[in-house]
């Protein structure tokens, strides 16, 4: 009898003559509805395990939505997007510290601070830390100052781009550049050597007449030390090709194979070398002229 049933049961269709395959559906639909309502009032009522759930579902949504904001900013025919992640608080009670990642098209949404950085190009953090250098955005292959940045309620309403270009004391002294930049570094570098050999032709020439004698001497204090940190720079260069090229991996080695140097880094120290002979010929005229003055 009962195999009858389930016989039947399997046989019958439903009113748009399509096969009734579910075999409790079948024997006991209204039982089937019943369950269905009491799963339904179960999760109304305030199951706390469900509650939890949705909670941590709306919360994610919201960290989400973070990402998915990005803000156009316009500089001379390009726009880039920006969108900004808050990142934990400093060790020490320093503070807030917030990341505007700069994309050259609309980002879309980013979950982690980690995707977002891999498609972007260009990170800028800030507050800066105190004490520390000043620093420029890099992009591309343009500089600019500190961007004007616009909040509320930890979300980026706007920013505003200010373009730099650097004077020839400016590039004497040392240009710190944002963090982990992926700016085009070499043509950054070869244009700011331009710059210093028009002020070196055209500028210098003036001055080394005109200034008085202690006007002089600090020139010559800042271009000996430019000088010192070119060599510093190339010489960082030169000492990780060296280890990169005397390393050897040996079988149960356990120190790591050094960094190897990015063709970026050997070609940036090339122009630093040629930075280094402009500072140079600028030095000899500033020490001749103050060899005139004594």
């Amino acid at each position: 009898m009962q195999a009858a049933n389930r016989k039947q049961a399997k046989s019958r269709r439903d009113k748009g003559g399509r096969p009734v395959n579910s075999y409790l559906a079948a024997r006991w639909p209204g039982r089937a509805l019943g369950l269905v309502m009491i799963l339904a009032s179960l999760v109304l009522s305030g199951c706390p395990a469900m509650e939890t759930a949705m909670e941590q579902e709306k919360a994610e949504a919201r960290r989400q939505a973070e990402y998915a904001t990005a803000v156009p900013v316009e500089d001379r025919g390009r726009t880039y997007w920006v969108i900004m992640h808050t990142l934990e608080p400093l060790a020490g009670g320093g503070g807030t510290v917030h990341a505007l990642y700069f994309f050259a098209a609309h980002p879309g949404t980013y979950a982690t601070h980690t995707n977002a950085y891999d498609q972007s190009i260009g990170l800028w953090l800030f507050p800066p830390p105190a004490g520390s250098p000043r620093q420029y955005l890099a992009l591309d292959d343009r500089l600019y100052e500190p961007p004007e940045v616009e909040t509320h309620d930890s979300r980026l309403v706007s920013i505003r781009l200010r373009p730099c270009e650097p004077t020839a004391l400016m590039i004497l002294e040392g240009i710190t550049l944002n963090p982990n930049t992926k700016a085009d570094i070499v043509q950054i570098t070869q244009r700011n050597n331009l710059v210093l050999l028009t002020w070196k032709t055209k500028d210098l020439p003036n001055l080394v007449k005109t200034a008085p004698t202690a006007e002089l001497q600090d020139w010559q204090i800042k271009l000996e030390a430019a000088l010192l940190r070119l060599d510093l720079n190339i010489k960082k260069v030169k000492d990780a090709q060296d280890e990169a090229a005397r390393y050897l991996p040996r079988p149960g080695q356990d120190n790591q194979a050094p960094t190897q140097v990015s063709q970026t880094q050997v070609e940036q120290a090339h122009l630093f070398s040629q930075r280094k002979a402009i500072v140079m010929a600028c030095l000899e005229m500033v020490k001749k002229a103050l060899a005139q003055k004594r």
